[in-house]
């Protein structure tokens, strides 16, 4: 439940509490914090505690990525971008081009998601929540046949109940009802995740 959830964010938290306090040098600890921050909702503490770790190691990709992070959520997409782009000359060029998808996303710019997306799969086609994005996207365009084709992506790197009868939809829609029926049929088996 989200109520657990919350509860294990907080542990976390407080777990880099004590560990901020006990290591103030160690930047991973400050980057780390940042991320539940943003995860509980706090992005501005985030945003301090992605300072702090990048004081002490200016070169640390993930306090670039959490940076980014935290910004996307306050909608701050020049400054989302800049981190996302830094994080990527720092060698988390997967991560950064998921992120600045995000920004553009966030600006109201599909063909700039869409172009993030296209060149984060073709350098890591493994990457299930990009290949679910852009099913999203091409769901939103009304391209059936794109989503149909990306849900397939997803579901090749693993079975998944939801992804199933979502794809079954998508082939409902385009006049497929064969193949709705057979996503429906792999749902029911796998059951409720």
């Amino acid at each position: 439940t989200a109520h657990e959830r919350l509860d294990e964010l907080d542990a976390a938290r407080r777990d880099f509490d004590r560990a901020v306090v006990a290591a103030p040098e160690s930047a991973l600890a400050w980057a780390n914090r940042a991320h539940v921050n943003t995860r509980r909702g706090d992005p501005a503490r985030a945003l301090d505690d992605c300072a702090e770790a990048l004081r002490h190691a200016p070169r640390l990709p993930v306090a670039w990525l959490n940076q980014g992070e935290a910004l996307l959520k306050l909608e701050r997409w020049s400054e989302a971008a800049r981190s996302f782009e830094r994080a990527s000359e720092l060698g988390r060029e997967g991560q950064a081009l998921f992120g600045l998808a995000s920004v553009a996303r966030g600006r109201g710019d599909p063909r700039g998601e869409l172009a993030n997306l296209r060149a984060l799969l073709r350098r890591q086609p493994w990457r299930r929540l990009a290949w679910d994005r852009l099913a999203e996207l091409h769901l939103e365009r009304g391209d059936l046949q794109a989503a149909y084709d990306a849900l397939s992506q997803v579901l090749a790197r693993g079975p998944s109940a939801e992804r199933y009868a979502r794809r079954a939809g998508v082939a409902r829609a385009g006049g497929a009802e064969e193949l709705a029926e057979v996503d429906l049929r792999y749902a029911e088996w796998l059951g409720p995740e």
